[in-house]
């Protein structure tokens, strides 16, 4: 999911932040969650947070992405949005 939106990443881990280190599949399912983490980690290395740790970072980071960049890729995340929204409507 952070992925799709590494502009927020950018922002997020600021100066020394390693975009091309990032998996580059445009097909972000199809990333393996391994290889997710392993780019995390190598795109932030050289950042003053020093490294991806997802209970430290990760609920930071999902407040910065921006939603449609994360619905536009992942046919998955569009289907839990449009049922999410359905539930909300009603309420």
């Amino acid at each position: 999911m952070f992925l799709a939106d590494k502009a927020a990443l950018q922002k997020y881990y600021g100066q020394g932040f390693k975009e091309k280190s990032l998996p580059g599949n445009p097909n972000i399912e199809e990333i393996p969650k391994d290889d997710v983490i392993d780019g995390l980690k190598a795109a932030a290395g050289d950042t003053a947070k020093e490294t991806y740790h997802k209970t430290q970072h990760g609920f930071e980071i999902l407040e910065k992405i921006d939603p449609s960049k994360v619905r536009a890729p992942s046919k998955f995340a569009e289907l839990f949005f449009i049922q999410l929204l359905a539930l909300t409507s009603k309420s």
